[in-house]
């Protein structure tokens, strides 16, 4: 798993080959060794990656993949559903995407995840902005952000922080 961290990090900073490279290793030696624990995460970075190199249409078949490797495996599933959301959005399935972000929201919720909750909110609110939906996009991404009391600094919440400044306007 310290592969698929390292590989998804290298492909974030602008090495995606590497990174890919990596991901892929890791896979394989999970594999090799008949492990699914944390398969959807490590599926979910790899569907990154590959959206990084500008493979999309190799990265939302992974991202279904993550989807199913490992269904009873729930921790994930709130980020893999942001994931797919945001491959369907580059490819212009705006209301698949919606539906993935809704669907990551309420199972984030289920389980009180509320990282996992702002990040697909933030993905919805983005979403609706560009729908014309403001005021519907800055009271849901609000609600969620006022929840949290420390961690600012993090990339999350300055993102979400960003776009309810834009929404404020």
């Amino acid at each position: 798993m310290i592969r698929t961290t390292l590989g998804w990090a290298r492909a974030q900073l602008g090495s995606a080959g590497e990174g890919l490279t990596l991901i892929r290793q890791s896979l394989a030696g999970l594999a090799e060794a008949g492990s699914r624990v944390a398969i959807t995460d490590q599926l979910t970075r790899l569907a990154e990656a590959l959206a990084l190199d500008g493979k999309i249409d190799d990265a939302v078949i992974t991202i279904e993949e993550a989807l199913q490797a490992n269904p009873e495996e729930l921790v994930f599933r709130p980020n893999a559903l942001t994931c797919r959301g945001d491959l369907r959005l580059k490819v212009d399935q705006t209301q698949l995407a919606a539906a993935d972000f809704r669907d990551a929201i309420a199972v984030a919720q289920k389980m009180q995840a509320k990282a996992w909750e702002l990040r697909a909110t933030t993905s919805l609110a983005r979403l609706l902005t560009k729908q014309g939906c403001r005021q519907e996009a800055r009271v849901m991404l609000a609600e969620i952000y006022n929840w949290f009391t420390e961690g600012f600094d993090t990339a999350d919440l300055i993102d979400a922080k960003a776009l309810l400044d834009e929404l404020a306007n």
